[in-house]
């Protein structure tokens, strides 16, 4: 660490993140096949490209090609139209030419009445500046420094493709519903898609890691699951201006209330507050569906319901059953509803 901030001062983080960036992708790695190819008996030439001019006011990639192939039209790859190029222009561009050039026609780009172009040995390399001369590469600490992670020529696959990290997910209803379909098939493979093979989801279904009640504190512990959903009538407490506000709105159905609800949880901030005390991250926003009640036996009107057993998930019918004069019985969403119908 202590190298590479000697050679990456973070003093200059600018400057530093340019060098460190061309050098792992361009300039790094021809400064890699220069080393390579002057090992074999063959003349090698190294440049760096560093002209400025009011005409060319950047040296960077590409700005080079006007001046080689001798088209020294207005620039437009500075965001605007540039100065006219002037004499000296003209006259860099003319001996750019000639280089390459000579370089095509004998296998070196010297010849009378240009600066001496060496051959490339221990970092010498051709300077094409305002004054064209030879110099030491200046960046051959940095350039060290990033091949010596090279193994037989090529850098770690991790740094083209991190190590994938498994998100696991868990849902408190079983999988075979529209909702839970929904995120296995459709949601969950395009995040993954959406990462480039950085993120697998490994979904859990039907409480297996965490019931209904529990989810938001499940998530904010985050050592049993990253993903969850997060009802927020189960979670009344910690999100009481959820389940009011959800409540509420009429209209619109469909894609366009779930345009809604991330329009309104963006603009309120006090809704998406109470997200971040949570220590929170929406990534998928669902409407919900209109309650229904189902019995074993039809009921001819709701007085029926008196004294019979009923049971919910939600504390919120479960006080709508007390009200009826039923008897609310507690049960988590699972199975086990499916299975208290079966046998009445």
């Amino acid at each position: 660490m202590q190298e590479f901030i000697k050679l990456y001062p973070i003093n200059e983080t600018e400057r530093s993140a340019f060098e460190l960036t061309s050098g792992y992708t361009i300039s790094g790695q021809i400064f890699y096949i220069l080393e390579r190819q002057s090992k074999f008996d063959v003349p090698v030439y190294g440049y760096e490209f560093t002209y400025t001019s009011p005409y060319s006011p950047i040296a960077s990639h590409i700005v080079n090609m006007p001046f080689v192939f001798g088209t020294l039209t207005n620039q437009y790859i500075f965001g605007e139209k540039s100065a006219q190029p002037a004499q000296r222009d003209r006259e860099f561009s003319d001996a750019i030419m000639n280089y390459w050039t000579n370089f095509a026609k004998i296998g070196t780009p010297n010849a009378d009445g240009l600066p001496e172009w060496p051959e490339y040995k221990s970092g010498l390399i051709m300077d094409l500046e305002n004054k064209i001369k030879a110099r030491q590469n200046n960046n051959l600490d940095r350039y060290n420094f990033i091949g010596s992670f090279r193994s037989e020529g090529v850098f770690p696959l991790r740094w083209r493709n991190p190590e994938m990290k498994t998100l696991i997910s868990s849902d408190h209803e079983p999988l075979g519903n529209m909702r839970t379909r929904f995120l296995n098939d459709v949601f969950f493979p395009a995040v993954e898609k959406e990462s480039g093979g950085r993120i697998k989801i490994s979904p859990h279904w039907n409480g297996e890691l965490s019931i209904s009640y529990e989810n938001l504190n499940t998530v904010k512990d985050g050592s049993r699951a990253q993903i969850i959903v997060v009802v927020p009538e189960y979670s009344v407490k910690e999100l009481p201006l959820h389940q009011l506000f959800k409540s509420f709105p009429v209209g619109s159905t469909g894609q366009e209330q779930v345009n809604f609800f991330r329009s309104i949880y963006e603009k309120i901030p006090a809704l998406k507050d109470k997200i971040e005390k949570q220590n929170l991250h929406v990534i998928f926003v669902a409407t919900g569906f209109p309650a229904a009640f189902f019995g074993h036996e039809p009921l001819n009107d709701l007085s029926s319901i008196k004294n019979q057993n009923w049971h919910s998930a939600s504390f919120w019918h479960k006080d709508f059953l007390s009200n009826a004069w039923a008897i609310p019985v507690t049960m988590t969403w699972g199975s086990k509803v499916f299975e208290a119908l079966a046998d009445g």
